[in-house]
Order: C-alpha cells, then sequence, then structure tokens
C-alpha cells in the first residue's frame, strides 16, 4: 500500500561557507548552515523513562515551511552534509512496541500479532525522493514521499487514522512528524556503521527498533 498525495559521507565544509569550483569560498544560505551544525552534534543522546526500557530521545526542532525545507534538504544532498539510506536491512531488536501500540488505540489481539512480527526495510533513495517499504509475514506498508512536502498519509493499515505528514532531515536524521489526532507522533531513522536505527512516538510511548544492512 503506497502513501502518497503529492507524497540517514563525505567530508563538511567550515561552518558559514562552502568551497566554490575557482578555490573561493561561497557563502551558505542559513538554512544550509542550520543543517551542517546540527550534522556536527554527533549521536542522539538517552532517555531513561518511566514505563520504558531506554530509548534514545534526539532533540526535536519543529519544521520551517516547505520550501524551506526542500531547498535546505536538496542542497544538504549535494554538499554531502547527510547519508543516503539505500539499502536493504534485517530486524535485529525492538524495545516497548506493546505499549507504543497502546498508544495508538490498537486492540491486545492485534499487538500480540505485531509485537511477534520481525519486519525488513527496503529504502531508495534517491535524491529529494524516497520509498520506505516496511516489509512483514502479514503485510507490507509503503511510503513514497518527496523530503520537505507535506502529504497526506493514509495509515489505515496501522490504526484506522489519517496524518498530515513531512519527512525531512535533521542533521544526519531523517525525521518525520505526522500531524493529527495523536499527539507527538512521529519517527527518526538515522545510521550506526551499518545498523538503521528508527524511534518511533506516540503520546508519551516510544518505541526503539534496529535493523542491520544486508545489501
Amino acid at each position: 500500500m503506497t502513501s502518497r498525495t503529492g507524497a540517514a559521507g563525505a567530508a563538511a565544509p567550515a561552518a558559514g561557507g562552502r568551497r566554490a569550483e575557482g578555490g573561493g569560498v561561497s557563502q551558505l544560505s542559513r538554512p544550509e548552515a542550520e543543517v551542517l551544525e546540527r550534522s556536527r552534534a554527533g549521536p542522539p543522546g538517552l532517555l531513561v523513562r518511566r514505563g520504558a526500557r531506554c530509548s534514545s530521545r534526539p532533540p526535536r526542532t519543529a519544521p520551517g515551511s516547505a520550501s524551506t525545507l526542500l531547498a535546505a534538504t536538496s542542497r544538504a544532498l549535494r554538499l554531502g552534509m547527510v547519508p543516503n539510506l539505500s539499502g536493504y536491512y534485517r530486524f535485529v531488536s525492538q524495545e516497548n512496541m506493546d505499549n507504543y501500540l497502546r498508544a495508538l488505540d490498537i486492540n491486545v489481539v492485534l499487538r500480540k500479532v505485531v509485537c511477534l512480527l520481525k519486519p525488513d526495510k527496503e529504502i531508495i533513495h534517491t535524491g529529494d525522493h524516497m520509498v520506505i517499504r516496511t516489509i512483514t509475514s502479514l503485510r507490507d506498508y509503503v511510503m513514497d514521499f518527496d523530503l520537505g512536502v507535506q502529504f497526506e498519509e493514509d495509515l489505515g493499515p496501522v490504526d484506522g487514522r489519517k496524518c498530515q505528514t513531512t519527512v525531512f532531515w535533521e542533521g544526519d536524521q531523517l525525521v518525520c512528524e505526522q500531524l493529527g489526532e495523536k499527539r507527538n507522533r512521529g519517527w527518526r531513522h538515522w545510521l550506526e556503521g551499518d545498523r538503521l536505527h528508527l524511534r518511533m512516538t506516540a503520546e508519551d510511548e516510544v518505541c526503539v527498533q534496529v535493523f542491520q544492512k544486508v545489501k
């Protein structure tokens, strides 16, 4: 099922500028500079929260306008400031999935089924366009979107809701904000070596999954 309506490198340049072809330095735009600074912030910290075991909580930053996000993302990709996430990833582990699903009002029978699944991830990342396919023995879920462009995401296969969704880069992390009925809903992906991390949030619950890149 595809959810779309229109729709985690290289050495970084010095802060505030980038090397031009002739050897000079041209100025980065403010969104580019912000993306560069965030990309140097390092790995996410850890949050130990009552009701969950242990999960990572990188800082949250509200997205700007769609045009600003899209422009910043495009130029950040060209400057090599964000990774290319393309690949096929095998499930390794997860934490707190049951409580995350409970926050989405998923019934107990379906929660037990989902908690037994070991999903794979396939990501096709081409410039500003991405396709993320979550593959399970129960059903597949496909996100097909342009970075920085808000679209209506049909989450019917998950919990029957629709969200206004925007996916954008925050440093070297791919961030998704899903605006709708549930507060604090969204996710973020980032790479640590050959391992893809996924942190999903809904209300006050956090679920973390880890995947190993196999190709």
